[in-house]
């Protein structure tokens, strides 16, 4: 805290002028010129700049969960704004193409174990047979890939024709439409043209006028039962053709497991015990894995949440058909939030990680720290993207906006001086200064930032200079000064 210390007044001086001769007439004492000021005596100190954004709050996490594959959802468990638990279920895939492929390769793995125990067991008659039985069990696949392919074939080809149905109806209807429309027209002129009694023709005109009614009515339901049928074709038909392709693959592998199998009994004799059973060793840990990824591909087609939180987003709807690559929900974590500021370069080259922000919401303050000083100017708001963590602005809602305030400027090593003791000439900056002699000495300085009441002076002042506060138009340099209050 500054001490005031009030300075003496300097008493009045009285000039008393003798003079001689015939006049002999009184001077009367008169005041000493000085101009009354202000004084502070100043010296070096910290000086911080604050700045004023406003900030929009978000959660400080916020996943999308993205199906790995594709498929016709079947089930959804969730629904948007509700709370769910990490690993719980959101949904459930179409999953019979994989639990196929789980059982072949479950198939394909006891084959390949048996294989192995024959080998072992030098028992090459039975080697054989079991290796006979893995190809016919390969070829079964392979037709059952093959039977799966034509039924998908067959519904590919029932849409197809049940958009052709649809848009027969629709324009049949559109037909008996316009006939209708144009009865009813014919029989309106009619009855307009009609001298006399009209009564039979506007009976006429009103049943028209029903009969139109119900044919626009029916078109009307016939167009929108083709649209829908129109929106979900392309999407349809892609799932139709991605289970086809997956088919397909799953039929070359079942080719190339006959193949292999085939190649393994062409040379079953003309290789040593020791070999056949190193073959059936690796045989048997490929068919593990080839296990293993079957199991983990089956698990694809059960949506579970990576973290407990709260769902946001629902993208996907049941008996539709979901995108791998594309987001089918949104969780959001609301242990903590984030603020989301934008500011110019010169302030964002000034801020570091973890320097402290203040938030204010609701009456109420709140401290977090930088996480985030954006490196290229955001394309949107031509500033650069600022995120701070505030642990403890819970009860916030994700998306409302508050004001956030930061130290931008600061100075550790300059000579800080009130504001209103600046002046300036032609944009140059200078003091006055109180000398000894009781005079104002006008001083050039360079100066920092500045706040609302203090200005930080980088060059022209040292510590324990007496700056002179208070403004005068009399204030010049060299002009003398009766300090009227001095502060330290």
């Amino acid at each position: 805290m500054h001490r005031r210390i009030v300075a003496a007044i300097m008493p009045l001086i009285f000039t008393v002028s003798m003079f001689t001769g015939c006049s002999g007439e009184k001077v009367e004492p008169v005041l000493d010129p000085g101009i009354t000021v202000n004084v502070e005596e100043v010296g070096k100190g910290c000086l911080e700049k604050e700045g004023k954004y406003v900030a929009v709050v978000s959660a400080a996490e916020n996943v999308e969960v993205i199906p790995l594959v594709s498929g016709k959802v079947e089930k959804i468990n969730v629904q948007a704004g509700q709370t769910v638990s990490a690993g719980s279920v959101l949904c459930n895939i179409d999953d019979s193409s994989a639990k196929y492929t789980l059982e072949s390769a479950k198939a394909s793995y006891k084959s390949s174990v048996d294989s192995a125990e024959a080998t072992k067991n030098s028992n090459y008659i039975l080697a054989a047979e079991q290796e006979q039985n893995n190809i016919e069990s390969q070829q079964k696949t392979a037709e059952g890939y093959q039977a799966q392919i034509e039924e998908v074939n067959a519904d590919k080809g029932l849409l197809s024709y049940r958009l052709s149905e649809a848009q027969r109806a629709m324009d049949e209807a559109e037909d008996e439409y316009r006939s209708a429309k144009k009865k009813l027209e014919r029989a309106q002129r009619e009855s307009d043209s009609t001298v006399g009694d009209s009564s039979d023709i506007d009976r006429k005109v009103s049943k028209l006028q029903d009969k139109m009614a119900e044919k626009k009515s029916e078109y009307q339901s016939k167009k929108s039962t083709y649209e829908s049928l129109c929106n979900s074709y392309d999407t349809s038909q892609k799932g139709y053709d991605d289970k086809i392709a997956s088919l397909e693959r799953s039929q070359e592998a079942a080719q190339q497991n006959i193949q292999h199998s085939q190649e393994i009994q062409a040379i079953n004799n003309t290789i040593t015990y020791r070999d056949k059973q190193k073959n059936a060793e690796n045989s048997v840990a490929s068919a593990k894995i080839s296990l293993e990824q079957a199991e983990y591909q089956l698990s694809l087609y059960t949506i579970t949440a990576p973290m407990s939180g709260k769902i946001e987003e629902v993208n996907v709807t049941e008996n539709n058909y979901a995108s791998s690559g594309q987001p089918a929900f949104v969780i959001t974590s609301d242990d903590e939030k984030i603020v989301t500021f934008y500011v110019t370069e010169d302030v964002k080259d000034s801020l570091e990680y973890g320097q402290k922000v203040t938030c204010s919401y609701h009456d109420e303050e709140y401290e977090g720290n930088i996480t985030e000083i954006g490196t290229a100017v955001d394309e949107e708001k031509g500033l650069f993207k600022i995120k701070a963590a505030m642990p403890s602005l819970k009860q916030a809602s994700n998306g409302v906006s508050v004001e956030v305030s930061l130290v931008t400027e600061k100075t550790d090593s300059a000579v800080i001086v009130p504001f209103d003791s600046v002046n300036y000439d032609n944009g140059n900056p200078y003091v006055y200064l109180l000398n000894e002699a009781g005079t104002a000495v006008k001083r050039d300085i360079a100066v920092d930032i500045h706040t609302s009441d203090r200005v930080a002076v980088v060059d022209g002042l040292k510590d324990g200079d007496k700056v002179i506060t208070s403004w005068s138009a009399s204030l010049r340099d060299g002009v003398s000064v009766n300090a009227v209050s001095e502060v330290r």
